[in-house]
């Protein structure tokens, strides 16, 4: 049978009041109390109660369904929580040996390593210088370790020559390092100075350039004194020279005048003779 649609406050309403129309109180009061089953009585729940109450019984139903709160993933009604609590592989769990809580899907690859499982397994502690024996019973660990010690020890002996090597390597590049290191000092010094002469020689020549400036500034300010002074005089000499021929232009004049008067004089005398 198929399992029919969760009921809402929306569906409710929806029911009550139809699709956006309006009631009578007496028939809301009427509908509300009406009697009804837990539309999840499909799966087992045997609710009975008034229609007004649904919404709040669905919302604590046992068999609404919901995700394991652990993580693994597993969909539940809400009355076998318990139960899948007990079985559930994210559940937490206490090792055996140490006591420790571990994930329950975990307990098998904790035990494997746990310090205090007598049966677990270890690693050789020469496995980073190159023992082959990846894992071993913990309880032979000691067996082991006893009839390795030869080649143990030279296994050790090769990391050791292999990190004599290496600092060998990495001290002469350190020289390197250091000599360039050194270089490059020795020639930012040097930029460095020449920069300063550089400036020093720069400050140099602004100065006497400075100077000649001033120097010249000296000794042209007095020539063009005299030559104002110069051009004065020689416009005071052309005034006086205009102001002269002014005067001459009028004394021709005068004259001009005379002479017209003594020549109508001398028309006179002439005709009166």
């Amino acid at each position: 049978m198929a399992e029919r649609e969760p009921v809402t406050p929306d569906s409710i309403t929806a029911l009550i009041y139809g699709k956006g129309g309006e009631v009578d109180g007496r028939v809301d009061g009427f509908v509300r109390e009406l009697k009804c089953r837990c539309p999840l009585s499909i799966r087992g729940c045997d609710w009975l109660g008034k229609l007004d109450n649904i919404v709040e019984h669905i919302s604590g139903c046992v068999k609404v369904k919901i995700e394991c709160q652990k993580g693994c993933g597993e969909v539940l009604q809400k009355c076998d929580t318990l139960d899948h609590q007990k079985k559930c592989p994210f559940r937490n769990q206490r090792c055996e040996y140490c006591r420790k809580e571990v994930q329950a899907n975990r307990t098998n690859e904790h035990a494997r390593i746990c310090l205090d499982n007598p049966d677990g397994v270890v690693t050789c502690p020469y496995k980073e210088v190159g023992c082959e024996t990846i894992e071993i019973a913990r309880k032979d660990l000691n067996t082991h370790i006893t009839q390795n010690m030869i080649s143990h020890q030279e296994l050790l002996v090769h990391e050791l020559n292999q990190l004599r090597i290496g600092n060998e390597q990495l001290r002469t590049e350190n020289k390197q390092l250091s000599d360039k290191m050194n270089k490059n000092e020795f020639e930012t010094r040097n930029i460095q100075t020449n920069l300063l002469r550089s400036n020093t020689n720069t400050n140099r020549s602004i100065w006497i350039l400075l100077a000649l400036v001033i120097t010249g500034m000296a000794i042209l300010i007095p020539l063009l004194l005299m030559e104002r002074d110069r051009i004065h005089q020689n416009e005071l000499s052309v005034q006086t020279l205009e102001q002269s021929i002014q005067s001459v232009i009028q004394s021709i004049q005068t004259h001009k005048q005379s002479i017209h008067i003594l020549t109508r004089k001398l028309f006179v005398t002439q005709l009166e003779y």
